[in-house]
């Protein structure tokens, strides 16, 4: 990411973007399960039963943590799946598996010197392989083990600064706002108030379970990632 942080400055505002269903499309899980079904390592009926399951209560199927569970899945048959799948995506075209605008907002976040970050929930390795796969490797990551974003992102809040101060990659990044992107409403939940925070709700015509609930009154509900660069005068 071209964003440093020379001399002490200071961000109005650090971006905060989910991955999954966000950042990346359905293509991005699909093409995954492509390839551990080509794999011939796992039981037909039951990954299909087991995915079925799982996406009728509004989860997202992690297909790789259920074949360790119940596959008998070796570090190494693991790492070759993850990088099968990569290599398979980037045979696909550019941004294939990327939301519309994803692409978009990224770079005009990087042309307008405004410091961001990938925040996404699941496995380690899982989630490392989708950004790869998506070709969002540049942009910094951090991955955590629970959906509220907000929570994590309220860790950073410096009182005493009056300053979010977090770290990316090598350089500290302090920040006045935070601007937190998701698909799930719980991931806002406890976000602080205005102007110290706010967030864009990315909804798609039929929310899941997964992603319904109630927001804060500083999160704005959006259909897609442009309206975010129209509403934050992203245009580079």
């Amino acid at each position: 990411m071209a964003v440093s942080n020379a001399a002490g400055s200071i961000y109005d505002r650090l971006f905060v973007l989910d991955l999954d269903r966000c950042l990346i499309t359905d293509k991005a899980y699909a093409l995954l399960d492509d390839v551990i079904l080509e794999s011939g390592v796992v039981d037909l009926q039951l990954f299909q039963e087991a995915r079925q399951k799982r996406e009728a209560s509004g989860g997202t199927f992690d297909s790789i943590g259920w074949l360790s569970t119940h596959g008998g899945l070796d570090e190494h048959l693991h790492k070759e799946l993850l990088d099968q799948y990569i290599a398979k995506a980037k045979q696909l075209d550019e941004d294939a598996l990327l939301a519309p605008g994803a692409r978009a907002l990224i770079t005009n976040l990087t042309q307008c010197s405004i410091p961001h970050l990938i925040m996404t929930y699941g496995g380690v390795a899982h989630q490392e392989a989708k950004i790869k796969a998506a070709g969002l490797e540049d942009v910094p990551y951090i991955i955590v083990g629970h959906k509220n974003k907000a929570l994590s992102t309220n860790e950073w809040w410096d009182e005493s600064a009056g300053l979010y101060i977090t770290k990316l990659g090598d350089h500290i990044i302090q920040a006045r706002m935070v601007v937190l992107i998701d698909d799930k409403a719980a991931a806002f939940t406890g976000l602080l108030p205005p102007p110290l925070a706010r967030g864009y709700w990315v909804q798609s015509i039929h929310l899941l379970p997964s992603q319904a609930g109630e927001v804060p009154e500083n999160v704005t509900p959006v259909k897609k990632l442009e309206d975010i660069i129209e509403y934050e005068a992203l245009d580079a």
